[in-house]
């Protein structure tokens, strides 16, 4: 499994011009909390499975989507990011090729994402940004024999670009590093 320790250093590493007004400090404020509130409204629409209204938090043009979860691929494009939310063919981590909608992969689950301290970096011409942050991903299910919970912990490593006056994902790089059901017991191997 690949951990992203060297992504998340070169994001943290990344300059950042110091501002030379007033002006242009709020601008940089502005841009990264709009880039948080794309960030929530992102995790927003996963949870509440409004993935026509998440696949427009993408741009228009060059977009890439990563994940190295339950649903791992790597999908080129604004047509074929948007095709694998809306329901086009995703590789599952056990190699199998799922075809249907998300929704019908997490049917039953009440999921959240829980973001964790949001690191960004806005380029010096203020037209592009590049995010890091931990992440849990918790689903709750309930069953005859009550409720059971789920988590998977990882890092997320996004690029942003400015298309007019709106943030949009360019490209995601999910990466799960553990995955695990809070009602089973963890023993020792």
């Amino acid at each position: 499994m690949h951990l992203p320790e060297t992504e998340i250093m070169e994001v943290m590493s990344l300059p950042e011009k110091a501002p030379t007004s007033l002006e242009a400090r709020v601008e940089r404020l502005e841009a990264k909390e709009s880039i948080r509130n794309l960030i929530m409204e992102y995790s927003f629409h996963c949870d509440s499975k409004k993935y026509d209204q998440l696949v427009d938090r993408f741009c228009t043009k060059d977009v890439t989507m990563v994940r190295g979860d339950t649903l791992q691929g790597r999908f080129e494009g604004a047509e074929e990011v948007k095709a694998a939310w809306r329901g086009g063919a995703v590789r599952r981590r056990d190699g199998k090729l799922y075809k249907g909608t998300p929704t019908k992969l997490v049917s039953g689950i009440r999921g959240r994402h829980m973001m964790y301290p949001s690191m960004i970096r806005i380029s010096d011409d203020g037209k592009q940004a590049w995010g890091a942050w931990y992440f849990s991903g918790v689903r709750s299910t309930f069953s005859d024999d009550g409720m059971a919970r789920g988590i998977h912990d990882g890092t997320d490593l996004f690029t942003f670009v400015k298309e007019g006056d709106e943030w949009k994902i360019r490209k995601m790089v999910i990466n799960t590093e553990i995955g695990y059901d809070t009602h089973i017991q963890w023993v020792e191997p």
